[in-house]
């Protein structure tokens, strides 16, 4: 299955992967907090598409326009009004190219509401058909939002003295979101604060409230971007700055690397590193300290 992307009208076609990250926190909203991570790779003897990131006054700013990331099945249509391109990156080597592009959203843009659409129609997996028994097991769904499906992970970090921390790892779907929800709870914060939702797992309900919430980090990835690892939670609990960790650390050809594309590349290797066309979902929901700490009895 092949995505795609298409940006400014320009057309990038069979994208290797893309990363959709988002942060609300309580007292400050979305605000530019969202980031969307593409990544293209090709063949060195190809030439990637012009990217124009001029703007028609350069006191403008960034190049802003609509992003749109689909796919061949139509599992998803996500659609990324008025976002900026911030930056982008290019790394070639005797074996491939690389090249990464990055967006943000302006404060102006999400603090208006209804920035993006992110409509996805992959079917939940049938929990049997994992064979095992955590998949059985570790059910979970977002009220509101359908049937229950089997998590992937579920990781928590539970203190006397601090935040609890739930991490929930997922395989994005129609039937339950965690960047719908961020989205939702955005919406819902200038008129009149967060209204009550609960996230059911193993059988236990975690209700998030204007009272208990602290923020919630959500991430879609696909692709390329999966082998790349998320912040544990033991640097989220210290983490001064939950946007900071939205930034991803890309660096794709290290020195063994580039040094066996040009002495000894893969023979017969395909450029692209894709083996999966799932996209995975990972939420950190933050909570206010002793929200659910007879939760880390329970969800062994």
């Amino acid at each position: 299955m092949s995505v795609h992307a298409n940006f400014d009208s320009q057309d990038y076609k069979d994208i290797t992967g893309y990363k959709i990250s988002a942060c609300l926190q309580v007292n400050n909203r979305i605000q530019d907090s969202f980031f969307v991570y593409i990544e293209q790779v090709i063949a060195p003897q190809f030439d990637f598409a012009p990217l124009n990131m001029d703007v028609p006054d350069a006191t403008e700013g960034n190049k802003r326009g609509t992003l749109i990331i689909s796919d061949d099945n139509n599992y998803r249509n996500y659609k990324f009004d008025n976002i900026d391109l911030v930056d982008y990156q290019i790394h070639f080597s005797h074996f491939r190219k690389v090249r990464l592009l990055t967006f943000r959203y302006s404060p102006e843009i999400t603090n208006n509401g209804s920035f993006c659409t992110l409509t996805n129609n992959q079917s939940s997996k049938d929990s049997k058909s994992f064979r095992n028994k955590f998949a059985q097991t570790y059910m979970y769904s977002i009220q509101g939002q359908g049937s229950s499906e089997s998590l992937l992970s579920i990781s928590s970090k539970f203190t006397r003295n601090s935040n609890e921390y739930i991490r929930f790892g997922t395989q994005r779907t129609k039937d339950n979101s965690f960047m719908d929800l961020a989205i939702k709870l955005d919406e819902e914060i200038p008129t009149g604060g967060i209204q009550s939702k609960t996230i059911t797992y193993k059988g236990l309900s975690a209700t998030i409230d204007k009272d208990n919430f602290v923020a919630i980090i959500v991430d879609e990835t696909y692709g390329s971007f999966l082998p790349y690892s998320l912040p544990p939670l033991d640097e989220v609990s210290v983490s001064s700055s939950y946007t900071d960790l939205l930034k991803i650390k890309y660096d794709p050809l290290s020195p063994f690397e580039y040094l066996k594309h040009a002495v000894a590349p893969p023979a017969g290797g395909s450029i692209i590193d894709n083996s999966f066309s799932s996209s995975i979902e990972t939420a950190v929901l933050i909570l206010e300290n002793g929200t659910f700490l007879d939760h880390s009895k329970s969800m062994v």
